[in-house]
C-alpha cells in the first residue's frame, strides 16, 4: 500500500529541506549586530568641541584674576597718594604773570548800582625756564613711588604791555594792589622761600589766597606799577627748589616761552601738545636733555585779558618720570594671552592622546586648565616681592613642572612627557617675549603663531580623523 504522508522520510523534498539551514545562519548573525553610535562615529569631533567649550569656561577664573590685578594696582595708587600727601604731588608751574585789580561798575538806567572788583592779567613778553630734575625712587610697603627734587631758574621780561586794548578807564585800575603771581600746584613741594628779583629790587614771595580763577594755588609779591612803568622793559628772575611726584608741567605764559630740562632719568614720558627736542645720542648714558619752545600764537589764550576765566593748565607741557613698566601692567598684558596658552596646551594634549591612543578624561583637562590659571595668581603675588622677570620664571617653572608631572602620570611615557614639557616651556617663553616687546609685539606674535600652527599641521598630517 502506497504511503501518501508528506512527512514521510522517504519524501525527497522532506529530505532536502534541512539543507537550507546552514545558509540562514549568517543572515541571522547580521541582523543581531549593533551599528556604530553617533558618538562613536564623531568622537574626535565632539571631544574637540568639548575642549573648546572648556577653554572658554576657563576664562571665567581669568576674569577674577584680572579684577585682582586691578585691585592691587589701585592699592598702589593709594600708596602713591599717601606718600605724595607728605612729600608733594604732581607739580604745574604757571607764570610769572601780573595781576592788577580794577573796579568794574555795573550801570542801570545810566546809574551806577554796583561796583565789583575784578582782575586784569598781563603775560610776560619772554619767559625762560632752565631746570634740573633729580629723581628719587622710594619703596613703601610693597610698592615703589617715583619722587623728584627740582631746581628751576626762571627769568623773563615784561615790556610794552598794551593796557589800552582792555578798554579799562585809568581811574578804575587799582595800581596799589598789583601783584606778580607764580602758580604752584602744591605748596608742600617748596623747599626754600622764593626770592624774586624784579628789576633791581629783591622781593619775597608769599602764599596768595586771593580768588585768582586762572590758577588754583599761587605765590605772589606786590609790585609798584603804573601804566608808564609797564610801557618800559621790566625784568624778573627767581630760583625755585621744588619737590614733586612723578610729573612736572609748565604753562607757556610768555609771548615766547623756552623751557630746558635735564634729568638723569632714562624713562621720561612727554606730556602736553608741544613737542620737545632732545639729544638722542647721549640719552642712554646721560639721561634726558630736552628743550621746548612755544610762541604766543601757538597757545589758546591771549597776552592780556580781564574778568575772564581761562583754563591755562590745558596748554601745559612737560615730562612724567616713568618707572619701568610695573608688574601690574606686565601681568595684565600677560593675562591677555591666557586663552592662547589654554588652547595651545589643550590642542597638544588632544593630539597626544590621539597619537598615543590613550584617552584623557575631561576632568583631567579641567585640572590642567586650573593649573594654567593658577600661573597668573602666582605671577601677580610673587612679582610684588621680586622683579617681574624673576617672578615670571618662578611661576612658569612651577606651572610647567606641575603639569609635566601630571602628564607623566597620565601617559606613563617619558618621551611623551619630555616633548610636551618642551612645548609648554616654549609657549611660556613666547608669551614672555611678547610681554617684553611693545612696538614689535604684533609682528613677532603673528610670526610666532604662524610657526606654531605650521608645526601642529605638520605633526598631525597623518592622523586618521575618521577613525571610529
Amino acid at each position: 500500500m502506497e504511503n501518501n504522508n508528506p512527512n514521510n522520510s522517504t519524501n525527497p523534498q522532506a529530505n532536502a529541506e534541512p539543507q537550507l539551514a546552514p545558509m540562514q545562519a549568517p543572515f541571522a548573525a547580521n541582523t543581531n549586530q549593533e551599528s556604530p553610535t553617533f558618538w562613536q562615529n564623531n568622537r574626535l569631533l565632539l571631544k574637540g568641541f568639548t575642549l573648546a567649550l572648556l577653554s572658554i569656561l576657563l576664562l571665567i577664573p581669568q576674569f577674577f584674576v584680572h579684577n585682582l590685578i586691578n585691585e592691587r594696582a589701585n592699592r598702589k595708587q593709594q600708596v602713591i597718594q599717601e606718600v605724595s600727601s607728605k612729600w608733594a604731588s604732581e607739580q604745574t608751574i604757571t607764570g610769572p604773570m601780573i595781576a592788577i585789580p580794577y573796579l568794574q561798575k555795573i550801570y542801570t538806567n545810566e546809574k551806577i548800582v554796583n561796583t565789583i572788583k575784578n582782575y586784569l592779567y598781563l603775560m610776560p613778553e619772554t619767559l625762560s625756564i632752565d631746570g634740573k630734575l633729580f629723581p628719587e625712587e622710594r619703596r613703601r610697603n610693597l610698592f615703589n613711588v617715583m619722587l623728584y627734587r627740582s631746581d628751576l631758574s626762571i627769568s623773563g621780561t615784561f615790556n610794552n604791555c598794551a593796557l589800552e586794548k582792555l578798554q579799562i578807564p585809568a581811574q578804575d585800575i587799582v595800581w596799589s594792589e598789583a601783584r606778580l603771581l607764580i602758580g604752584i600746584s602744591d605748596y608742600k613741594g617748596l623747599q626754600e622761600n622764593v626770592k624774586l628779583q624784579w628789576n633791581n629790587e629783591t622781593k619775597i614771595c608769599e602764599a596768595d589766597f586771593a580768588d585768582h580763577e586762572i590758577v588754583n594755588k599761587c605765590i605772589s609779591t606786590p609790585l609798584v606799577l603804573s601804566e608808564a612803568i609797564l610801557k618800559q622793559q621790566n625784568t624778573f628772575s627767581t630760583n625755585i627748589k621744588l619737590n614733586g611726584t612723578g610729573q612736572i608741567l609748565f604753562v607757556p605764559v610768555g609771548n615766547t616761552t623756552k623751557v630746558h630740562i635735564t634729568t638723569p632719568w632714562k624713562l621720561p614720558d612727554f606730556r602736553g601738545n608741544t613737542l620737545a627736542t632732545y639729544n638722542t645720542k647721549d640719552f642712554a648714558t646721560k639721561g634726558l636733555d630736552a628743550t621746548w619752545k612755544v610762541l604766543g600764537i601757538n597757545r589758546n589764550f591771549p597776552q592780556q585779558w580781564k574778568a575772564q576765566k581761562l583754563h591755562l593748565a590745558d596748554e601745559a607741557f612737560g615730562i612724567n618720570l616713568l618707572q619701568s613698566i610695573d608688574s601690574y601692567s606686565k601681568t595684565t598684558r600677560t593675562i591677555k594671552y591666557a586663552i592662547l596658552v589654554i588652547l595651545l596646551t589643550f590642542s597638544v594634549y588632544y593630539f597626544t592622546e590621539i597619537t598615543n591612543k590613550k584617552w584623557v578624561h575631561a576632568v583631567q583637562y579641567t585640572l590642567i586648565g586650573f593649573a594654567l590659571c593658577l600661573f597668573y595668581t602666582l605671577l601677580l603675588s610673587i612679582s610684588e616681592y621680586v622683579s617681574f622677570n624673576m617672578a615670571y620664571i618662578i611661576a612658569a617653572s612651577a606651572t610647567i613642572g606641575l603639569i609635566a608631572a601630571y602628564t607623566h602620570s597620565v601617559f606613563t611615557h617619558k618621551k611623551t612627557t619630555s616633548i610636551f614639557t618642551i612645548f609648554l616651556s616654549l609657549i611660556y617663553l613666547f608669551i614672555f617675549m611678547l610681554v617684553q616687546l611693545e612696538d614689535t609685539a604684533l609682528i613677532v606674535g603673528s610670526i610666532g603663531l604662524f610657526i606654531i600652527l605650521a608645526t601642529i599641521m605638520y605633526a598631525t598630517r597623518k592622523v586618521n580623523w575618521f577613525q571610529k
